[in-house]
């Protein structure tokens, strides 16, 4: 069982369903985004297909919807012709254990890559793995130099929560069991 992410090119769509008809195909929510704000501009209309595409759930999905055909109904339109399972998350199959929307690791990975990608095969491979080698090991002499549990990204997200907790109040449920309300 396959996830792919595409950018929706051309031929994309059909070679997916031929050789991998299993696969379930996503399109990048940045490269969607980046074609319908060829014809639909403004934060608020960004702001909303954002939301409906992150939407956990489809009765959150369809308010971001309702609220995009209220903000622009040609815009809504436009999004309507786009099959949601291919962009939204509380569309996307069950079995996949993926709810990514973008395809930034490949665009990261590309953009590093840009030397190696015009050598023969043999030599891209090559660069590649060199790539590779000198990443990890900075990213391993990264976390050498921390002490903590967990590393430093998510303490700064665990002190950030910490700091918002005010907005929230727990109501004990049983025992050791507790419901957050907020």
């Amino acid at each position: 069982m396959w996830t792919v992410i595409s950018d929706k090119q051309k031929g994309l769509i059909k070679a997916i369903e031929y050789l991998l008809p299993n696969a379930e195909h996503r399109f990048c929510i940045r490269h969607m985004y980046n074609n319908f704000r060829q014809k639909f501009r403004g934060l608020q209309l960004k702001d909303l297909l954002w939301r409906a595409a992150s939407a956990t759930s489809i009765i959150d999905f369809n308010v971001e919807m309702e609220k995009l055909k209220t903000c622009d109904k040609k815009a809504y339109d436009w999004v309507r012709e786009r099959n949601e399972r291919h962009w939204a998350r509380p569309h996307f199959s069950v079995w996949s254990k993926c709810d990514l929307l973008l395809n930034n690791f490949c665009e990261s990975f590309n953009k590093v890559n840009l030397k190696a990608r015009e050598k023969p095969i043999i030599s891209m491979l090559e660069t590649i793995r060199v790539i590779l080698m000198k990443r990890l090991h900075t990213q391993r002499d990264n976390v050498l130099k921390f002490s903590g549990e967990v590393c430093p990204s998510i303490q700064r997200i665990v002190e950030n929560n910490k700091k918002n907790s005010h907005n929230y109040i727990l109501v004990w449920n049983d025992h050791n069991k507790f419901e957050v309300q907020g």
